[in-house]
């Protein structure tokens, strides 16, 4: 089986869900997410993603004068494949991803970001229609902002020793 590199997609969580069953031997979760940073290729159906969460760094933590936003993130176990739309909104869709790491506590990460048709969600010939004749029904119920201008910092899973190595900035 032919593995694809995943695109690395800096969110940030917005909650989780319990989803086993009573008296099970895993407890797994599903954990829902808003893309704050804009992915360097448009979401779709069937693209292998890696999920980074990110983590305010407050202005005190940091000695510089610039405005700009900063994050830190770190990997969030959630590597799998889009494998659906779970909602399409008036400014949001919102992704399914299937983990594919079978020992992580998290069975289904949903994706919501905010569309921009070509930049942040590619959507197939029959989703685009179906998008187009709906959109005076679609319902807006939030906003989510993409950082045009955020520093990340990305730091090793679960911090090893402390190093962190200096990542890229959104829109670069």
């Amino acid at each position: 089986m032919p593995t694809t590199q995943a695109t690395i997609i800096y969110a940030l969580e917005r909650g989780r869900v319990p989803t086993s069953m009573p008296r099970s031997s895993r407890i797994l979760e599903n954990v829902n997410f808003d893309v704050a940073i804009a992915p360097p290729v448009p979401l779709r159906i069937g693209m292998a993603v890696d999920i980074h969460v990110l983590r305010r760094i407050t202005p005190q933590a940091y000695n510089n004068e610039e405005e700009e936003t900063r994050y830190a993130a770190e990997p969030a176990d959630i590597t799998g494949t889009i494998i659906g739309i779970k909602s399409l909104e008036l400014a949001i869709t919102e992704f399914i991803v299937k983990n594919e790491d079978n020992w992580a506590m998290t069975d289904v990460a949903y994706l919501s970001v905010p569309h921009v048709r070509g930049v942040t969600v590619y959507l197939g010939l029959a989703h685009s229609i179906a998008r187009t004749l709906l959109l005076p029904l679609l319902p807006h119920t939030r906003h989510i902002a993409l950082e045009d201008a955020a520093a990340v910092a990305q730091r090793a899973h679960h911090g090893t020793d402390g190093e962190e190595s200096v990542g890229r900035r959104a829109g670069a």
